[in-house]
């Protein structure tokens, strides 16, 4: 049937017909305005279904379906001689009507063990049920679902007995080959789990450099390095022949990970320098951290890498202890230069505030310009370890002091009151209001 034929029920008697509680509930929503594809929505029964629930309720004379043939039409009675001249039937039983369906199931490519309806006329005429009281199947449904059952369970494995004895081949050149293969191949750097497992491990890449590498000529090294992939990259960082780090910076295969091996290990400011002509390695806050923790690194790279940076960093870099001490002296003097003549007045006032003063023992010998110190008046103060860096700051401008003075916090303060007294800029006015 079609998904858009509309069942219609039939106003007749259903007295002396069974249903069953399926065909009852798709009977109860047969109205004549329902289409096929509307019962399948409303009863929630799949459209295979019901086409087959419908199809035995049209059988049965209770609706009328357009694509099926019309319901069986009641006769007029017949009249008891009508009855005497009509020609007695003997019962004849013969198997042949079920040999022809076994026939159509085989032609039909169906299971010939499937089980067959054998229900008689009785059954049909109760609405199909058993001796179980199910409801009865038409056949060749049933025997259409075992083969499907069957063709979809899968084979279970075969057992170690059931597998057949394979013969031993002897190719030692072949298994030589392969091994060889599997020992040369090396995973490509694919993200930060290469990397962490290169810095884990970097005495096996300098002894790789030292046994494969080490003795050969510079041009040799460096043809090596144009084409090297996996371990045999990080190995050559550590040759301290600039010329190889030039040519590992052409090889395709470099990435992230390896510019940051080289900023770690490798020992000379020429190499470390050539970093920098790749500006997408350059840029990345991993490599110039490690830039400024390599003992080789010179002045003018150190320049390059944290000048451009805010003074808040600048500051970060001059007191990290993993940095070495030439760097981080270095630092300080690019901090104080920058501070000087390079930076915005709220840039300066924004390293003050967020060290809370700390800053200020590396800045002696510098000033606050006007507008830094119009920007720290106009700020309340609680901290007294602020108050206090200030107050031993010996350039610190006569207006923040007596600003800072004025504070409610610095009033109840007798000792940081007296330390602000005693600094020689503070203006006569202030100390008078103390």
């Amino acid at each position: 049937m079609k998904s858009t034929d509309r069942p219609k029920p039939l106003d007749r008697s259903y007295e002396g017909v069974s249903l069953t509680a399926e065909e009852g509930f798709v009977l109860s929503r047969i109205d004549g305005r329902l289409t096929m594809k509307d019962l399948v929505d409303l009863t929630g029964i799949e459209e295979r279904r019901v086409d087959a629930i419908v199809a035995r309720l049209a059988q049965k004379g209770m609706v009328a379906v357009p694509a099926l043939a019309p319901p069986p039409v009641d006769l007029m009675p017949l009249s008891d001689e009508e009855k005497e001249t009509l020609p007695v039937l003997e019962e004849v039983v013969d198997d042949e009507p079920v040999d022809d369906l076994r026939a159509a199931l085989a032609f039909a490519r169906l299971p010939s063990d499937a089980p067959l309806a054998t229900g008689s006329a009785t059954d049909s005429a109760t609405g199909g049920a058993t001796d179980e009281g199910a409801p009865a199947e038409l056949s060749y449904e049933k025997a259409a679902y075992e083969r499907e059952k069957r063709e979809s369970e899968i084979p279970p494995d075969p057992t170690e007995e059931q597998l057949p004895e394979l013969e031993e081949v002897g190719d030692e050149e072949g298994a030589e080959a392969a091994a060889a293969a599997a020992a040369a191949e090396v995973d490509e750097p694919t993200g930060e789990a290469d990397e962490q497992k290169a810095f884990a491990e970097p005495q096996t890449y300098r002894q790789l450099y030292e046994g494969k590498y080490r003795h050969l000529e510079p041009g040799a090294r460096a043809n090596y390095a144009l084409t090297a992939v996996g371990a045999d990259i990080y190995a050559l960082c550590f040759d301290p022949d600039p010329k190889i780090i030039q040519a590992l910076l052409q090889n395709h295969r470099i990435g992230l990970a390896h510019a940051r091996f080289i900023a770690t290990w490798h020992s000379t400011a020429q190499g470390l320098e050539l970093v920098a002509t790749r500006h997408e390695f350059f840029k990345d806050g991993g490599v110039q951290r490690r830039l400024l923790r390599n003992t080789h690194l010179s002045e003018s790279m150190l320049k390059r890498v944290i000048q451009p940076k805010r003074l808040g960093e600048i500051f970060k870099a001059s007191m990290d202890k993993d940095i070495p001490q030439l760097t981080r002296t270095r630092s300080r003097g690019v901090l104080r230069q920058k501070f000087t003549g390079m930076s915005q007045p709220e840039e300066r006032v924004e390293l003050i505030v967020q060290t809370e003063g700390r800053c200020l023992p590396l800045l002696v010998g510098c000033t606050f310009d006007g507008r830094t110190t119009q920007m720290l008046c106009a700020r309340q103060y609680n901290s007294m370890i602020f108050v206090q860096n200030l107050a031993k700051f010996p350039a610190c401008p006569p207006t923040l002091l007596a600003h800072l003075i004025k504070q409610p916090s610095v009033r109840r303060n007798q000792a940081m009151k007296r330390l602000l007294l005693q600094h020689k800029n503070m203006p006569s006015e202030a100390k008078k209001y103390a």
